[in-house]
């Protein structure tokens, strides 16, 4: 250990090939995300275009955004039919964030929702009759 300099002055360097994907993805989700939020929140169509581009799939003519939208990937984010992103939403997507259809369709599925201890909502959409979820 060096002892010229204390512990946390030193320059921590990590490399590999796991840790430049990752922090190209942030780069990438930065870039979009900071394109994204130039737009005007009645620009529908690019918004969906760009968002489509950062989670790396088309949305459907129904989504809807408002900027500013936050993200640290994007890639793994998911949105179904009818969903709503209001303005400043923050989704840390490192674990997966789906989205499913929006609540109009309650006709065909049931929608259950359960608060995180850190204050995020999560939505769990299921087909009626599953009776597997508490």
């Amino acid at each position: 250990m060096d002892t010229k300099k204390p512990f946390l002055n030193k320059r921590v360097y990590i490399r590999g090939p796991e840790w430049d994907a990752v922090a190209n993805a942030v780069r990438r989700a930065m870039r979009l995300t900071a394109e994204l939020n130039k737009l005007s929140f009645d620009d529908d169509a690019t918004v969906r275009e760009l968002f489509g581009e950062l989670i790396g799939q088309k949305v459907d003519e129904t989504f809807k955004l408002i900027p500013p939208f936050y993200t640290e990937g994007g890639l793994n984010i998911r949105v179904g039919h009818k969903v709503f992103i209001n303005q400043c939403c923050t989704i840390y997507d490192m674990g997966g964030v789906d989205i499913g259809d929006s609540r109009d369709d309650r006709a065909k599925r049931k929608h259950y929702h359960r608060s995180s201890p850190g204050g995020a909502v999560q939505t769990t959409c299921l087909h009626r009759g599953k009776t597997n979820r508490n």
